[in-house]
């Protein structure tokens, strides 16, 4: 009997984790106008977003689409040295000799912002900046990585 509500189970986990159709034909329709060539395009559903993972000349992209196939918003992981010259300014003032950990590049309703994930001095931070190089956002991280 146990055997038996065990491979019960194991066998209905896949269907569960497969509920999703996938994308309905208005997310489609917005992905395939906004990022014609994308390519290696795979789709996945979290929480009321649609969300595509994809390539897009050269850079790997996330788009997240409403129920409603409406573009929320992109994102992407850019390289220092590709940052808008104010933004590169502004780090290289406030966070002299930082080690960059992660750089990614929102694009929603509100505009384009960056967080960028760094270390210098043995602190770690978490900043948004906007492209003309205002600081909106400085989030000061634990280094979990240090603890005892």
């Amino acid at each position: 009997m146990f055997f038996l509500a065990i491979l019960f189970t194991v066998g209905l986990t896949p269907v569960k984790a497969n509920d999703w159709p996938g994308p309905n034909d208005r997310a489609v329709e917005t992905f395939n106008k906004e990022f014609k060539g994308a390519e290696d395009l795979r789709w996945k559903k979290e929480a009321e977003f649609q969300k595509a993972l994809f390539f897009f000349h050269g850079h790997r992209l996330i788009a997240y689409f409403s129920e409603e196939g409406r573009l929320l918003g992109s994102a992407r992981d850019v390289l220092f040295n590709d940052l808008p010259l104010p933004v590169i300014k502004a780090f290289e003032g406030h966070f002299a000799g930082a080690d960059y950990r992660m750089i990614h590049e929102i694009i929603n309703e509100e505009g384009t912002t960056y967080w960028l994930t760094l270390e210098v001095k043995g602190r770690q931070y978490h900043v948004k900046a906007s492209t003309s190089g205002s600081l909106l956002e400085v989030q000061n991280l634990k280094n979990e990585l240090t603890k005892d």
